[in-house]
């Protein structure tokens, strides 16, 4: 057979020994270059032909020809002409690799461009997705495992490919490897760059699959194929484009939605790892292929067979047959007799018996009806009193008026605190910080979620004032265990300091680069800590706002901190799986603890400071011994990530709070699960333990706050004063006033009567 390389010819196909098409009349070329001979057409584009050829100097080894036809001169033509020249020279640039076509030849014949390559066998990953159904999160996860290497290979040589997507990755039958096809606008890097300054950069990619900054403005980064190869692959996996996966009106992706809806899951660290490689900054992404490789090659097992979301185990089960450290044992002997030498008080005793959970019971929750005013079989509470006013920066109870607020500055004008009032020597017994710490939720509309039997009694919590401060989300909240003040952080990379009693704001902090995740006041108040996804961690004289310290040793965002008692140690938890632990006061990392976790969303840390509790994206809680820097016990048992963790004042309670709506009770002592507390319609976002340890609150997705009794496990208040989302609470050392905070922009402080 003998194809006319006419690109118009309708029928191109012609039997050996004719010399004319018969379909157009074209003279036929049986050889290109006397070497190739092409067979059939494999496709078209608008400026040529791609050929299955034969080199007849190797044997007929197959090849692919591409051809360019050369038209009449015009700008789009000498656009592409430009990038089918740059093709070759990429090509040829790049040199030898096993998943990159070789390039066996480029010339020029008949007034024709040619570029011959080296034939791949098999299907582009969107035939395959066509053929056999949306891909697995293993097939997601050995495209990574294979493709990354590629682009770092061509990364390190300054080559950006600029259109990643599933027709230009094919599938080789021979063993089943990813292979990087159509170079054809892939450039330098260099010259991406010089394009920007030039403001003459080729706005080239696939709708959907190539970033912001390449269709607006033709630049492109490493970062771009990153993004782009994050777009191929949830559209592989949910076997839609990209542009049907994410919702301008909320500004985020849904992909994980159609990837639930269609029955199957994604694990939460292969889900972060690929919402990162899609955020719309540059700087938001991974920094290079390699970084996400590695990630990728962290990742826990995944068992395709038995999913972890597909059953719950029973209390008898818990222990998974995987981990290496024993959920009931303790791998350090001296932290476990320690524990299990702790005497508990008759009261703690009798109120959480160490035993299993309850058998969980079915249609015993009776479901929210939304304006209904009622919380299952009781009536809505008629005493219970709505938000207080709204406090934005002058006092509403209070006839003193607060000094402006200096945003550029990081102390407060007056330059000490605005009137903050000494709760004396000793805090309260018992009490607890309650600091919020960890990622959140940040959707769903507001539910009245019911209580599931007899109230144990009213929570006589009141909303006082309303603060607002903040241009962006309200992350994080801290209350100041000595003196009546409130720290606040946002995604307005801000952290506000309040006073507590009037609801002024009195200082804004500024420094961190990128939103703040956690905060922590030091044991009297003077020092406090927060974290960012700047990657760093800053130390704040609280009493007159200057920076004291950045603590800099994490390589990604940090996204919780802690403080112990004592005020000598922090800890911090971070995406790069690692809980560091500090010297307070010298402002030194002592140690990195790091194991078989996922990224850490959330740590505590315990009253003598010997004991860390930390979870995440692993959806287990680790308790790490301090002094050896050893995991010696794990708690499995949230069915999704974990959120936050917070240590009761005592040591003897650990709260939960995960992804999977649940909150947790845990005995710190045994490791024993005491109650799990449902009632949330959406992932529970932040954790709190009152002082006397009798009630526990929540904040969720939901935009509700839930107050629990720890005794009963049952339900005692709810309460939905906030428009978005509930992303913190926390609870005061003397046990009268909470705070929350939430999307909406907004911290609500509360006062218990």
């Amino acid at each position: 057979m003998i194809c006319c390389l006419n690109p118009d010819c309708l029928v191109p196909v012609n039997p050996e020994g004719v010399t004319v098409c018969q379909s157009c009349g074209s003279p036929l070329t049986e050889l290109l270059r006397n070497r190739y001979r092409p067979i059939k057409p494999l496709g078209q584009g608008g400026f040529g032909k791609t050929y299955l050829a034969e080199d007849v100097d190797r044997l007929n080894t197959p090849c692919v020809i591409k051809q360019f036809v050369r038209q009449s001169s015009n700008k789009t033509f000498d656009k592409a002409l430009t990038l089918f020249n740059q093709e070759a020279i990429r090509l040829n640039d790049l040199g030898e690799h096993p998943q990159i076509p070789a390039l066996l030849a480029y010339f020029e014949q008949q007034g024709n461009f040619y570029l011959v390559q080296q034939e791949i066998k098999g299907r582009t990953l969107l035939q395959e997705v066509k053929k056999e159904g949306p891909f697995d999160e293993a097939k997601i996860r050995n495209l990574l495992h294979h493709l990354l290497p590629v682009l770092q290979f061509i990364h390190d040589r300054n080559v950006v490919h600029r259109d990643i997507n599933p027709t230009n990755i094919i599938c080789r039958q021979q063993d089943n490897k990813p292979v990087l096809i159509d170079f054809g606008i892939a450039k330098q890097l260099e010259a991406s760059l010089a394009d920007k300054q030039e403001q003459t950069g080729t706005r080239i990619g696939t709708e959907g699959y190539s970033p912001i900054e390449q269709l607006r403005s033709g630049e492109a980064y490493p970062s771009s194929d990153l993004y782009s190869l994050g777009a191929t692959c949830i559209c592989l996996f949910t076997g839609r484009k990209p542009e049907k996966l994410y919702s301008p009106l909320e500004g985020r992706w849904l992909w994980q939605e159609h990837v639930l809806a269609a029955g199957r899951t994604a694990t939460p660290e292969l889900a972060a790892i690929l919402d990162r490689m899609l955020k719309d900054f540059i700087n938001e992404r991974y920094r290079s292929a390699a970084e996400v490789l590695q990630e990728v090659e962290a990742l826990p097992d995944y068992h395709r067979s038995v999913p972890g979301w597909t059953r719950q185990r029973s209390a008898d089960e818990e222990q998974p047959m995987s981990d290496a450290i024993s959920s009931g044992q303790s791998v350090s002997r001296t932290v476990s007799n320690r524990l299990s030498r702790q005497e508990l008080s008759p009261e703690f005793r009798q109120e959480h018996p160490p035993t299993a959970p309850p058998a969980r019971q079915t249609g015993s929750r009776p479901a929210a009806h939304p304006g209904s005013g009622q919380r299952g079989a009781n009536p809505a509470n008629p005493n219970r009193r709505r938000s207080g006013p709204v406090s934005t920066g002058q006092s509403i109870s209070s006839n003193r008026s607060s000094a402006p607020v200096s945003k550029g500055q990081s102390g407060p004008v007056s330059g000490k605190l605005s009137g903050p009032t000494s709760l004396g020597r000793t805090p309260a017994a018992g009490s607890s910080f309650g600091l919020s710490k960890g990622r959140f939720s940040t959707g769903g509309m507001t539910t009245q979620a019911q209580s599931s039997g007899p109230r144990s009694g009213p929570s006589n919590w009141v909303c006082t004032h309303t603060l607002k401060g903040h241009n962006s989300w309200v992350s994080t909240v801290a209350f100041n265990p000595r003196f009546m003040m409130l720290a606040s952080g946002g995604w307005d990379d801000t952290v506000n300091l309040w006073d507590i009693q009037t609801g002024t704001l009195t200082t804004s902090l500024t420094g961190h680069a990128r939103g703040i995740n956690g905060l922590a006041f030091s044991p009297r108040g003077q020092v406090l800590a927060s974290c960012s996804d700047d990657d760093t961690i800053r130390l704040w004289n609280a009493g007159g706002g200057n920076l004291l310290r950045v603590l800099k040793g994490h390589r990604h965002d940090v996204t919780s901190v802690a403080i112990g008692q004592r005020g000598s140690v922090l800890v911090s938890g971070s995406e790069d799986r690692t809980v560091g632990v500090w010297s307070l006061e010298q402002g030194k990392l002592m140690k990195a603890l790091s194991g078989n976790v996922g990224m850490i969303r959330c740590v505590d840390i315990s009253p003598d400071e010997e004991l860390v509790v930390s979870g995440g994206l692993d959806n287990k809680i680790r308790l790490w011994q301090l002094g050896t820097g050893e995991v010696f016990r794990v708690l499995p048992g949230h069915l999704n990530a974990v959120n936050d963790v917070t240590i009761s004042q005592d040591g003897r309670l650990i709260a939960s709070a995960g992804k999977d709506r649940c909150i947790k009770l845990w005995s710190l002592r045994s490791g024993n699960l005491i109650h799990t507390l449902k009632g949330h319609t959406r992932e529970v976002n932040s954790v709190a333990i009152s002082p006397n340890q009798r009630t526990v609150v929540s904040a969720s997705g939901d935009s509700c706050i839930k107050v629990w009794d720890t005794k009963t496990g049952e339900l005692v208040e709810t309460f939905a004063d906030h428009g978005n989302s509930v992303t913190a609470v926390a609870i005061h050392p003397n046990g009268r006033f909470m705070a929350s905070a939430s999307s909406d922009k907004t911290i609500k402080l509360w006062h218990k009567e």
